[in-house]
């Protein structure tokens, strides 16, 4: 069984994909690929069911520096 998520929606503009498989997972496009093994990706699942993964955006507005919602380090300590 093989799971394909394009991640623009369209499907016709070359975006990164997600390609998920008995053998792992494919993240991105072209050269720029990440391969990971059944258990990475299952712990990656795990981490965003867990919520210790969540949306950019609610990082930004969870870190308290008054950013104003950009990226900054302080989510990412």
């Amino acid at each position: 069984m093989e799971t394909v998520v394009l991640l623009c929606g369209a499907g016709q503009c070359g975006c990164p994909a997600v390609e998920v498989t008995q053998n792992g997972a494919t993240i991105g496009e072209g050269d720029s690929v990440v391969k990971l093994t059944p258990e990475q990706w299952n712990l990656l699942v795990d981490k965003v069911k867990s919520g210790e993964l969540t949306p950019i955006k609610e990082m930004a507005a969870d870190c308290g520096c008054g950013c104003g919602g950009l990226v900054c380090s302080v989510a990412l300590e």
